[in-house]
């Protein structure tokens, strides 16, 4: 069942990727690039085992990724962050999560 909603949401990020008409300084290609990276570092997220993945959002430019939003532990901000970081395709994180222990 987690893999179907993986598929899903990685789906959901390219297929809006694609026909979506805003592009950056980069052109097209960077931004589909960079929503494709979105969508595979949210998905990474989502399956770590031990991560409550749903406060955090996730940006990403020619390989650097920042996360924010909220988790309800130090732990939890590492782990969301080191996962990132073995996304392919990732060159930098950038943290910007906040604690929140009434999460």
């Amino acid at each position: 069942m987690k893999k179907i909603l993986s598929l899903l949401v990685v789906g959901i990020y390219l297929g809006t990727a694609a026909c979506s008409t805003t592009t950056t300084s980069n052109g097209t290609s960077a931004y589909i690039n960079n929503s494709a990276l979105t969508a595979k570092v949210k998905t990474a997220l989502f399956n770590a085992h031990g991560l409550s993945s749903r406060h955090i959002s996730v940006n990403s430019n020619n390989g650097a990724v920042a996360l924010s939003g909220s988790v309800p532990s130090y732990a939890q901000s590492s782990l969301a962050q080191q996962t990132a970081a073995k996304v392919n395709g990732v060159s930098s994180v950038e943290n910007n999560l906040v604690i929140d222990p009434d999460y």
